[in-house]
């Protein structure tokens, strides 16, 4: 919401004319309270219920949300119902108070809890099952405990705080990159302070944002939530025609896959909040998404496909098709048990356990004709039946009128169904082991044969299995006939990120310099004014701070990873300056898209300790959670100097709320994770998107880095090309050509990011445009405050349902 009474700046502007006009025309840190007690103590108080609410979602469906409008509005309207209360004797919250309340709750609610469900969830499913015991006797605080947790995410939170300070003057006050919840959270707290009659309406259109926002939300409440919470399943339940799908597929890709199969993620996501985004970062980055993903989607993924399905399709689809065949051949019945009437459940189970045992067989048997390890697939078979079975047994009482022919059919069908999807994984995996075999058993022949002793020869044997073996592009669902592929992907998304990232920092070093040693020749100014340089350095985080706060942070950190991990000094060390590095990259994706790559920062981190610290699954999350962790932090706290930039607070002053604020985080997180999950039976109730992917990541290359497939390793050097070429480009083209250059960081995020998410960004681009084409006027004026409320409305409900199913799930 520009205020139109401060002069535009050329398009050319110097660092130091755009400092100087910001200082002049925007800067009020000095005119009003900002850091107070009372601004800190509810922003620490919302932070920390909010921390409850992102450990929620990133458990169950793999994301945390952003807090920072949330805290706004809530702040505002609890600090006014307590002036009403007060009938007045209470001062208002000021703007630049109630940024400050925005910078300390987010960093309590956003930068603890996302890394503490995946890195130590993680931690949590790869601890192995102690002999005769079960998930249930395995407790999280046995796993990691408490004090490592808490030394952990606050070191890690408080690391991403001070590694922010150099990257501020660069991307906010130079590049002014949108960062588009910062920018909507200024428009939120701008619309609600405003008197005037423009900002009046402008409210008004935020407002009815907002109000859209709040009901589409709730409409896409996801459904454990809705099952977590009576009151919403009722209320939903009364209206099922209003509710609002989380995805609608799209098919239109799937001929071009093996079996016509459904690549996950290829679908659009009604979500007003990602809708909104891309309505504030504009065309160039959501275009870029969009083509990126369709890059992706409909060309690389079908040709990789092809490649595993020569190899994986038909042993998977023969053990699946057999499996299928013995189920139909012989489906249960009421007259398959003595009481045909009123069957029980014990019974059920028992004759459930011996048709198991008959699918498993036919399995075995049609991996036998591929020449594949029988028993492999058998157990795989057996142990998922075993499971589904369990679930029965484990379930409600019997129905009082028992069990019809059609019940008992749909009991079956699902335990044939979890055996048939997990015998034909199995075959599948093993068919691309299969090779690898036949190598290993002509390098050990041949190595014997030479006279070699026993240990070089099973060294060679090994050696030519991994060699050999074929390591599939995809995840793959048989069963379910989809293929997921941004796992794959993520690696050469990851590398135009990062490479991206590091140019531009290289173009633009004097800039970065600057953060550290601030430029010495003052700006001009008007007579008996201090130079501007000097007055913005009292208010500006100097890079010392970095210094002096890095330093004991830097050792506590190398301290905990080699007592608690295991990881070698040397190792700790790279990983800390490596969190820079990611930090500054998932900064800048902040700051383009909105969205912050949490996963994929720690996924460069995975790749990396791959090599420094083999076979270490311990290190491995580790040094992915400290990369997680730091580059979430300081991509937050950039948000919220976006915010107090265009309000014209004192960065300074907010940088000690959000330090302050990671304490408030820290010391509700912990607890929450033990009483939230207190053991892997627990965890493993949840969805664990996220969390599942950090612990395969990890069983993956602790193997070593050879583990990826060799496309995935092409991805990677293509897309580190590509990452230093664009950069470059855009700095040798003339300014007008710049803007048809794509963005470098959208081509990444989109090979990151699931389709759904990039088209629902360019959806949202679209609408912005055709708004601005159609009325190029109130486009201008009511673009941002709308995608503002609508960003505020969803987050905020989403946020309160976590929130109330997080409080449902502590009192069970």
């Amino acid at each position: 919401m520009p205020d139109n009474t401060i002069p535009e700046l050329p398009a050319d502007a110097t660092p130091e004319q755009k400092d100087a006009h910001w200082f002049r025309h925007v800067y009020q840190g000095d005119r009003m309270p900002q850091l107070t007690v009372r601004a800190v103590v509810m922003g620490g108080f919302l932070g920390m219920l909010m921390s409850a609410a992102n450990l929620y979602t990133t458990l169950q469906i793999g994301w945390a949300f952003g807090i920072a409008i949330t805290a706004c509005v809530l702040s505002f309207v609890i600090w006014n119902t307590v002036r009403l209360a007060a009938r007045g004797k209470v001062s208002q919250m000021s703007i630049l108070e109630n940024a400050c309340m925005a910078s300390c709750a987010s960093a309590a609610g956003y930068a603890t809890g996302s890394t503490i469900a995946t890195m130590f969830g993680a931690l949590v499913l790869l601890e192995p099952i102690p002999e005769g015991k079960t998930t249930a006797d395995m407790y999280t605080w046995d796993i990691t405990p408490p004090w490592v947790v808490v030394v952990f995410t606050l070191c890690t939170g408080l690391m991403g705080v001070f590694l922010a300070i150099p990257m501020k003057r660069q991307m906010i006050n130079h590049e002014r990159l949108p960062f588009p919840t910062g920018t909507a959270a200024a428009e939120t707290l701008r619309s609600l302070y405003s008197e005037s009659a423009d900002a009046i309406k402008k409210a008004y259109i935020l407002v009815a944002g907002l109000a859209s926002g709040l009901i589409i939300g709730f409409l896409r409440a996801p459904d454990d939530v809705v099952e977590k919470v009576g009151l919403l399943r009722n209320t939903l339940g009364k209206i099922p025609f209003l509710r609002i799908p989380g995805e609608l597929e799209i098919h239109a890709a799937d001929r071009l896959y093996p079996g016509g199969r459904h690549p996950a993620g290829f679908a659009f996501e009604p979500s007003a909040l990602l809708i909104a985004a891309g309505m504030i970062v504009g065309m160039r980055i959501s275009a870029s998404l969009l083509i990126a993903s369709l890059l992706l989607y409909v060309g690389v993924g079908p040709y990789l496909a092809k490649q595993d399905a020569a190899v994986l399709e038909r042993p998977a689809m023969a053990v699946l098709d057999a499996v299928r065949a013995a189920d139909k051949a012989d489906a249960m019945t009421t007259g398959d048990f003595t009481d045909p009437a009123h069957p029980d459940r014990s019974s059920i189970v028992a004759w459930l356990q011996a048709d198991a045992q008959r699918l498993a067989d036919a399995a075995a048997d049609a991996a036998a004709a591929f020449n594949l390890d029988t028993a492999v697939v058998r157990k795989a078979a057996l142990n998922a039946a075993t499971g589904a079975i369990n679930d029965f047994a484990a379930g409600h009482d019997d129905p009082p009128g028992g069990y019809t022919d059609e019940a008992l059919a749909s009991i079956e069908k699902g335990v044939a169904k979890a055996l048939g999807g997990a015998a034909s994984t199995a075959a599948a995996l093993d068919a691309a082991d299969l090779p690898g075999r036949l190598a290993a058993d002509r390098a050990k022949a041949d190595a014997l044969a030479k006279g070699l002793p026993d240990d070089r020869a099973a060294a060679a044997a090994l050696d030519a299995f991994n060699q050999a073996k074929f390591k599939p592009n995809f995840t793959w669902s048989w069963a379910g006939e989809t293929l997921v592929i941004h796992r794959w992907s993520l690696w050469g998304g990851t590398a135009v990120m990062v490479f991206s990232s590091l140019t531009a920092v290289a173009l633009q070093w004097k800039t970065i310099a600057r953060a550290f040693t601030g430029v010495r020749a003052p700006a001009a100014t008007a007579p008996g004014d201090t130079p501007i340089e000097a007055q913005l350095a009292k208010i500006e985080v100097p890079g010392s701070w970095m210094i002096v706060g890095m330093l004991p942070i830097t050792i506590a950190m190398v301290w905990l990873q080699v007592q608690a991990f295991g990881v070698t000094w040397y190792a700790g060390l790279i990983a800390v300056a490596m969190s820079f590095v990611l930090s500054l990259v998932a900064s800048r994706a902040t700051g383009e898209t909105d969205t912050t790559p949490i996963g994929a920062m720690g996924k460069v981190m995975q790749l990396l300790f791959a090599a420094l610290a083999p076979r270490n699954l311990a290190a491995n999350l580790a040094s992915a959670g400290i990369a997680a962790n730091s580059a979430s932090s300081s991509a937050d706290l950039l948000t919220d100097l976006k915010t107090g930039y265009l309000l014209g607070a004192n960065p300074r002053r907010q940088f000690l709320a959000q330090f302050t604020g990671v304490f408030f985080g820290t010391v509700a997180i912990v607890p929450i994770w033990y009483l939230m999950v207190p053991t892997r039976a627990k965890l493993e109730e949840f969805a664990l998107p996220a969390t599942q992917a950090w612990a395969g990541v990890a069983r993956v290359l602790t193997k070593g880095i050879s583990e990826l497939p060799p496309s995935a390793v092409t991805a990677l050097f293509i897309g580190s090309a590509v990452g230093i070429a664009l950069p470059v480009l855009e700095r040798l083209l003339p300014a007008k050509a710049r803007r048809f250059m794509p963005s470098a960081t959208g081509l990444g995020l989109a090979w990151v990011m699931p389709f759904q998410n990039a088209f629902s960004f360019f959806v949202g681009a679209v609408l912005a445009l055709l708004w601005f084409r159609a009325h190029k006027k109130s486009s201008e004026n009511y673009n941002i405050p709308l995608a503002s409320g609508l960003i505020a409305g969803e987050s905020l409900m989403l946020a309160g349902l976590a929130i109330a199913a997080t409080l449902v799930g502590l009192l069970a």
